[in-house]
């Protein structure tokens, strides 16, 4: 990942060097897939160097890395983090050369003598992209399977799985009920598809408790990028004026967030649902590949929704074309609606 101060990220990379952020976002989304997380003292989270020493010279390993106690345990653990926004067909290949790396560093820096246990390790990917994951978690699952025959030799192959928070996947409702989660609010922003909605949640966020100045300013700049992601064009200035009129409840912030959706309404970054207009975005986050501007008529519709399966999808299968030609325009609202939280082509029918 470049390190870039306007890639969102980049940004994102830069609020898990806090300690607290980092306890935030374990609590809030790891701990919904891994309940035994709660068995972690997360007041002993202590950042590692990413940049460790390989055949005389400094390769990056990971993101981010944070060592923590083990409640009751002799040991601590390895808690490497990734963040990914797009899919990566060889991400468990990469997480087992960042495990390896690491745990090979400990053996040569004698943090681990010979006779000692290595430390559990426990790697993570926060995945924030536009499409569902599709990538495979354990990578036993990249190497060709050889007949049941060589079962012998298949048991050989090298095993590794990491734990994907993918935040397009989560249920908001089931988080827990912390009403000071910066990152419960976070991923909810990521989810959003309406801008006022977004700058709900950010005036909530950066309102729940006191921030530290510095992670309140990395939080704007996350928070201007990921609007920007979603493809609406907010300069800092812009920004700053929505800001103002929001925190302040002046009736100008309402005016000035239709301002911004008008533009990009009229540049043909909306699509047009039941009236051939959307009123909040849709999909905003293809980033504007999809051109043009459904109508509102049944060909419109037709044509738009065909565009979005083919771009999301890949090509459209026979069957579902017939079914596209036959279907009423009704039936074509809910489909395109559908395409946003869709995995998979079927899904959406």
């Amino acid at each position: 990942m470049p390190k870039h101060t306007n890639d969102p990220d980049y940004i994102f990379k830069e609020l898990f060097k806090y300690n607290e952020f980092v306890i935030d976002f374990i609590e809030t989304s790891v701990s919904i897939v891994l309940s035994c997380i709660k068995g972690l003292d997360l007041s002993s989270l202590k950042l590692y160097p990413t940049e460790l020493s390989h055949k005389a010279s400094l390769k990056r390993i990971a993101d981010v890395i944070y060592t923590a106690k083990i409640n009751n345990e002799p040991c601590y653990i390895l808690i490497i983090i990734e963040f990914q926004s797009s899919n990566d067909t060889f991400m468990a290949l990469r997480m087992n050369t960042y495990v390896s790396l690491l745990l090979e560093q400990l053996t040569k820096t004698k943090e681990i003598l010979p006779g000692q246990k290595l430390p559990p390790v426990l790697p993570i990917v926060f995945y924030n992209g536009d499409t569902a994951w599709k990538s495979k978690c354990q990578l036993n699952d990249l190497f060709y399977k050889l007949p049941s025959k060589y079962n012998d030799l298949n048991k050989y192959l090298p095993s590794l799985e990491y734990l994907l928070i993918d935040f397009s996947q989560i249920n908001i409702n089931e988080l827990p009920p912390n009403k000071t989660s910066i990152a419960s609010q976070m991923i909810t922003i990521e989810n959003s598809i309406n801008i006022n909605e977004s700058f709900q949640n950010y005036k909530k966020m950066i309102s729940l408790k006191k921030i530290d100045k510095s992670i309140l300013m990395t939080l704007k700049k996350w928070f201007i990028m990921t609007i920007r992601c979603k493809g609406y064009k907010l300069s800092q200035a812009k920004f700053n004026s929505i800001e103002e009129s929001l925190l302040n409840e002046d009736p100008m912030f309402k005016h000035k967030v239709e301002a911004i959706t008008n533009k990009i309404r009229l540049e043909g970054k909306l699509e047009g649902i039941q009236t051939g207009k959307l009123e909040g975005k849709l999909e905003g986050k293809l980033e504007g590949k999809l051109e043009g501007k459904l109508e509102g008529k049944l060909e419109g519709k037709l044509e738009g929704i065909s565009k979005l399966l083919n771009f999301k999808f890949g090509s459209i299968p026979l069957n579902i074309e017939h079914k596209l030609k036959s279907a009423s325009p009704d039936e074509l609202d809910n489909w395109l609606v559908n395409i946003l939280s869709a995995n998979n082509i079927e899904d959406v029918f």
